[in-house]
């Protein structure tokens, strides 16, 4: 990317607004699931109540995902993020208060984390979709090359910010650096020019007299949608590397820990040193991506990133050191830059504009695919143990990819 690119990105303040709303959406997500996990395990010393949290959150995504991007094409995007962000605010207000007063109880949490799935449904086809159309074609690239910048980098700091604030001040700490970012993003999000609100007018204006055709109803939009994905060689080959994904390497991230204790024997602070060199690597190919990548080449870096990251967390499951272990997760970052930032924009490359939020709601109920490969993650490691597992799957995840290159050559 040229100069002239990276200076007009950081010049548009909508542009810049959006982006830290997406940064400080990762970053909480971060705090709350190490922060939730904490209490959680401590009150109830069951991995399956920690799973079934972190199922709850994930869950929404499947569900809501297709119908958030038909959604977002009938009503403003800002005002759905708007609402959202300040749902999230007061849920995480009222937890606060519970937990400082000692009422709060597992379903409160549970709750909580199904509507901040809810929420997070609309990344994809509200947010990610206002931020590509403000890039346009030419800058889309770079415009989510950043994003995954931001996004990643919190995969560093999320964790540690979560440990710290629950080692000094508890859950409703937590919950209060919660509801904070959240009216954070509620304020950016309000702020936002309201450019796409006057195109939708515009649009509105000049459809007068379709709108018997276009006024159709969410599920036969959604349907339409999932058509569209099916007889779309290129598209439907994306998707299905995003289930593979979330099916078969996201999930070795709550077995990385049990790993690193019972195989390398290293202590938590040692863990946290290592899970942040991912988040590293994560970073270092966002930004090669976003300064030097060419646009021929994005379905080169989604697919090779995907196999990239199944092939370290193969090795990683049979590292007994602790050094290598830090570069083989280092080299499963780099990979798992490239398959978040093209995640996020092939489909600006691939869809039509009148598909393309319909598109990125597919990609959220993908993305919901991941509580069943915690599931499959977690049965794996009571049958074969830990290491096993994580190294099961990702020969799964990585022979999936391999035979979905061999049925569908337009994944590449």
């Amino acid at each position: 990317m040229d100069r002239n690119t990276l200076k007009s990105l950081f010049r548009d303040k909508n542009f810049i607004k959006l982006w830290s709303v997406g940064a400080a959406s990762m970053g909480n997500q971060w705090l709350e699931m190490l922060a939730i996990t904490v209490f959680i395990y401590n009150a109830t010393q069951s991995a399956l109540a920690v799973t079934f949290a972190n199922f709850a959150r994930a869950v929404p995504m499947i569900f809501l995902g297709g119908f958030t991007g038909v959604i977002s094409d009938y009503f403003s995007k800002k005002k759905i993020l708007t609402v959202a962000y300040g749902l999230l605010v007061l849920s995480s207000l009222i937890l606060a208060l519970l937990s400082y007063l000692n009422l709060i109880e597992i379903w409160h949490i549970i709750f909580g984390m199904t509507l901040t799935g809810i929420v997070f449904s609309t990344d994809f086809p509200v947010r990610r979709n206002m931020l590509g159309e403000m890039a346009g074609s030419k800058r889309v690239g770079s415009a989510m090359g950043f994003d995954s910048i931001a996004r990643n980098g919190t995969r560093i700091l999320g964790p540690f910010l979560g440990g710290t604030i629950m080692e000094f001040s508890g859950l409703h700490g937590a919950y209060l650096i919660l509801s904070f970012f959240y009216a954070f993003n509620m304020y950016q999000t309000i702020s936002v020019i309201e450019l796409e609100d006057k195109h939708k007018d515009k649009d509105k204006d000049k459809d007068k007299d379709k709108d018997s055709e276009t006024n159709s109803n969410y599920f036969k939009d959604l349907i339409n949608g999932i058509n569209f994905a099916r007889k779309d060689s290129s598209i439907l080959g994306f998707l299905l590397i995003t289930v593979t994904m979330n099916l078969f390497a996201f999930p070795y991230m709550i077995m990385l820990p049990v790993v690193a204790q019972t195989q390398l024997e290293i202590s938590p602070l040692l863990i946290g040193i290592m899970v942040s060199t991912d988040g590293l690597g994560a970073v270092v190919s966002a930004i090669i991506i976003s300064l030097f990548g060419i646009t021929k080449l994005y379905k080169s870096f989604y697919f090779y990133g995907s196999c990239l990251v199944m092939i370290g967390i193969c090795l990683f499951g049979f590292s007994h050191y602790y050094f290598l272990s830090i570069l083989i997760m280092f080299l499963t970052g780099l990979g798992m830059g490239g398959f978040t930032t093209m995640q996020a924009t092939l489909p600006f490359i691939l869809a039509p504009k009148e598909m393309r939020a319909r598109v990125l709601g597919l990609i959220s109920v993908g993305i919901g695919m991941n509580p069943i490969g915690i599931l499959l993650v977690g049965f794996l490691a009571v049958k074969f143990g830990p290491s096993l597992s994580i190294i099961i799957c990702s020969i799964l995840g990585l022979s999936v990819l391999i035979g979905l290159l061999m049925i569908n050559r337009k994944t590449l």
